[in-house]
């Protein structure tokens, strides 16, 4: 069975692409993160010290 490859710079742009997504996905992830703390606190202390 053969299959279908596609040629070495198609390749090389997906890759590119899929690792801008996958940079961005962990950068919002890291930014939820740290932006998650601040808010809990808030919850927490009962808003303004």
């Amino acid at each position: 069975m053969r299959l279908p490859v596609l040629p070495l710079d198609k390749q090389r742009a997906v890759a590119k692409a899929y690792k801008a997504i996958t940079d961005r996905i962990a950068l919002k992830r890291t930014i939820n993160e740290k932006s998650t703390f601040p808010r809990v606190g808030i919850y927490l202390c009962g808003g303004k010290d």
